[in-house]
C-alpha cells in the first residue's frame, strides 16, 4: 500500500486563477499581461522559467537601446518600439551610458536656429513631449515665452501625460517591488514608498502643469504629408510628426530635443526647428535669463548623457565653483565636449583659455590651477593629434587676451607640452 502526503491546500480561487492564466497564455501568447511562471524549491534551478523571462525582457529593452545608439532613428521611434514612453527611455539611455543626440554642434546648426527664432517673433511655439517634460523639470517656461510666445503641443503628448500620471497612480498601488537581471541573475529591487509617492507627486504635477499652460492644437496639415513620412510612420506604427505638422500648418517654431525629428521636420516639411540652447542664448543675450541660472541650465543639460553640447568658459567656472575648484566628474565630463572630435579648434580654444584666465585669478591653491589646466590640455588635444600645438598655443593666445602675462599658466603649459613632445611656439 502506498502512503501519499499532502504538501498544500489550492483554495480554489487561486486554482481558478492559475487556470484562466494557463488557457490566456495558450490562446493569446503574445498578449502583455499576467502570465504564470512555476518555482521549483527542490530544483538546483528552480527559478528557470523566472529567469529565461526576465532576461528575455532585458535582452528585448536593450537591444532598442542598443538600436537607437548604432542608428539614426529618432528616439521617439526606439522608445514606442521598446514599450516605454519618451521620458523612462531617456532615462534608460542614461542609466546604459548610451548618448541622446540633440545637436551635432555645428556653427551654421545653431546660426539656423538663431534664424529661425527671430524670424518667429513670439507667436509661439509647439514642443513633444520630451521636450515639455524638460521644460517643467527644470523651470524654463518664463524663458520659452518670452522668447518664443506661446507654448502648444498636439493631442498625442497631452494624451502622453495623462497616460504617465495615471498608470503610475495604479503602480504605486500595485507593487512597490519589481524583478530584472543583474549580472546574470534574477535580482529583485523594492522601492521605499517615499520615493514612490515623491515620483507619483511629480508626475500629477507635471501633468497639471501642462493642462494649466499648454494649448492642444489640433493637426491639420495644410499640405499633404510626404509619402516617405506617410511609409517610415507605416514601418515603425508610431506617429512622429504631429508636433511638426502643428508648427508647420500655423507657422510656429517646433521646439524638440530630439536631434532626428527636427532633422526629419525640417527636411521633409519645411518646419522652422529649433532645440532648448539657441533659445537660452538669446534669452542670455537679451537679459531674459540671469547668467548664473544660463550656466545652471546648460551644465545640467550637458551632464544627462548627451552626445555633445557647446559649453561656455563660464559654465565651466560654475561647474568648478560648485565643485570648490577641485577637479571633480562632472567637469571632465563637460571637458569631453570642448575636446569632441566634431568640436570646432578654435571656439574650444578660446573657451578653454578664458576659463584658465578667469582661474589663474582666483586665490585658490596652484596645484588645483594647474590640475584644471593638465586636464583641459588632455581633453582638447585627445582627438585631435595633428593640431595639437595649434589647439595649446589658441588656449594660451586666449588666456592672454587681457593684455597681460601669466608666467604659472605658460610655464606649467610648457612643462606639460615636453612631456608629451610637443612643441608651443613663441610667446
Amino acid at each position: 500500500m502506498q502512503h501519499s502526503g499532502i504538501d498544500g491546500i489550492k483554495p480554489i480561487y487561486v486554482d481558478s486563477l492559475h487556470r484562466s492564466l494557463r488557457e490566456m497564455d495558450h490562446s493569446f501568447p503574445d498578449f502583455q499581461g499576467n502570465i504564470m511562471l512555476s518555482i521549483d524549491p527542490k530544483s538546483e534551478d528552480g527559478l528557470k522559467d523566472v529567469r529565461e523571462l526576465l532576461q528575455e525582457q532585458d535582452n528585448f529593452q536593450k537591444s532598442y537601446l542598443k538600436l537607437y545608439e548604432d542608428s539614426d532613428l529618432p528616439m521617439t521611434v526606439c522608445a514606442a518600439k521598446s514599450g516605454l514612453d519618451i521620458q523612462e527611455y531617456r532615462a534608460a539611455l542614461f542609466e546604459n551610458d548610451i548618448r541622446f543626440r540633440i545637436c551635432n554642434g555645428t556653427v551654421i546648426e545653431r546660426k539656423i536656429a538663431h534664424h529661425f527664432i527671430s524670424r518667429n517673433k513670439e507667436s509661439g511655439c509647439v514642443v513633444d513631449a520630451l521636450t515639455a517634460h524638460i521644460i517643467f523639470t527644470l523651470k524654463l517656461q518664463g524663458y520659452i515665452e518670452a522668447v518664443c510666445g506661446p507654448i502648444h503641443i498636439a493631442q498625442s503628448t497631452l494624451d502622453s501625460f495623462a497616460y504617465r500620471s495615471l498608470h503610475f497612480d495604479h503602480a504605486e498601488a500595485r507593487s512597490q517591488g519589481r524583478m530584472y537581471m543583474h549580472d546574470g541573475n534574477p535580482t529583485f529591487s523594492e522601492t521605499p514608498e517615499e520615493h514612490l509617492k515623491s515620483a507619483s507627486e511629480f508626475r500629477k504635477a507635471e501633468w497639471g502643469w501642462v493642462q494649466e499652460n499648454t494649448t492642444v492644437t489640433a493637426v491639420i496639415p495644410d499640405s499633404d504629408i510626404p509619402d516617405k513620412l506617410r511609409e517610415l510612420e507605416s514601418i515603425t506604427g508610431v506617429k512622429l510628426l504631429d508636433s511638426s505638422v502643428i508648427a508647420r500648418s500655423n507657422n510656429l517654431l517646433l521646439i524638440s530635443e530630439d536631434k532626428e525629428i527636427r532633422e526629419l521636420s525640417t527636411n521633409l516639411m519645411g518646419t522652422k526647428a529649433t532645440w532648448l540652447q539657441p533659445i537660452l542664448d538669446i534669452g542670455l543675450h537679451k537679459g531674459i535669463i540671469p547668467r548664473k541660472r544660463y550656466c545652471e541650465i546648460t551644465t545640467e543639460i550637458a551632464l544627462s548623457c548627451v552626445s555633445f553640447y557647446p559649453v561656455t568658459a563660464e559654465c565651466l567656472y560654475y561647474q568648478a565653483e560648485k565643485d570648490n575648484f577641485k577637479l571633480s566628474a562632472n567637469f571632465m565630463k563637460l571637458l569631453l565636449f570642448l575636446g569632441a572630435p566634431n568640436s570646432i579648434i578654435r571656439i574650444s580654444a578660446d573657451v578653454a583659455g578664458e576659463f584658465l584666465k578667469f582661474i589663474w585669478r582666483l586665490d585658490i591653491d596652484l596645484t588645483d590651477k594647474c590640475q584644471y589646466a593638465s586636464a583641459i590640455f588632455e581633453a582638447l588635444t585627445k582627438h585631435k593629434k595633428s593640431e595639437q600645438a595649434a589647439v595649446l598655443g589658441g588656449i594660451m593666445k586666449a588666456a592672454r587676451s587681457y593684455g597681460y602675462f601669466i608666467p604659472d599658466l605658460y610655464g606649467h603649459a610648457i612643462s606639460w607640452h615636453r612631456g608629451h613632445n610637443i612643441g608651443l611656439g613663441a610667446r
